[in-house]
């Protein structure tokens, strides 16, 4: 997965062939998710997309369906296509940060684009919790250390599109430290098992997103 920020160039090209002379006024950014045939969870950390079906849209015929994790409820709300109608057989609303998983017959690359200075905060509830890394974190190498801020976190796991599979630690009550490590980037996805009702990050540790103009990557 590969993540930047960069100049919006397409807006600046399509000005040049329109013979606009302004210049483009908003630096906007990027982050690729590498997808394959299976289940692909991916992060909306940026963009303006208001529905799951919207983002499946692009990417059909090869979207069977895709789901939405809610935490409050502690249960997944899904969507399949209808090729024979040529619709979805109903409607997920999303927002920015929120993950989806899609179900692919064959690999793709999905970009979530817009602007990143927007801060995410995740509500946490007891039990499982889907998230993303957010973009203003580059100080996050690992998952334990989102679990470590949150606290009352048993568990956190990172899924891998790639291998169609997760990888958990968990913290251990006896010693006080978690049974391994988990290294991630800005826009991966992490689900933490937890136990307690409180909000991440809080805004006491949010840092201030980069200069715009530069490459997010670790």
């Amino acid at each position: 997965m590969k993540k930047f920020i960069l100049p919006l160039l397409l807006i600046l090209t399509v000005g040049m062939l329109a013979a606009v002379e302004s210049e483009p006024s908003e630096v906007v950014g990027y982050v690729k998710y590498d997808c394959y045939n299976g289940f692909n969870y991916i992060a909306l950390p940026m963009g303006d997309l208001t529905t799951a079906e919207a983002i499946g849209n692009q990417y059909l015929p090869n979207i069977s369906s895709i789901a939405k994790w809610i935490s409050t409820s502690q249960s997944w709300t899904s969507i399949n296509y209808d090729p024979d109608f040529g619709e979805w057989d109903g409607s997920i609303p999303v927002e920015n940060g929120d993950v989806i998983v899609m179900v692919a017959s064959v690999g793709f690359d999905f970009y979530s684009l817009g602007n990143p200075i927007e801060n995410i905060i995740y509500d946490i509830n007891p039990g499982y919790n889907y998230i993303s890394v957010p973009l203003n974190r580059s100080d996050i190498l690992n998952a334990e250390t989102i679990g470590n801020e949150i606290g009352n976190i048993s568990t956190v796991s990172v899924w891998s599109n790639l291998n169609q599979s997760w990888t958990t630690i968990s913290f251990d009550v006896d010693f006080g430290e978690w049974d391994g490590t988990l290294s991630v980037n800005i826009g991966d996805v992490v689900v933490l098992y937890g136990s307690t009702t409180t909000s991440w990050p809080s805004r006491s540790i949010v840092n201030p997103v980069r200069d715009a103009k530069s490459d997010i990557r670790k």
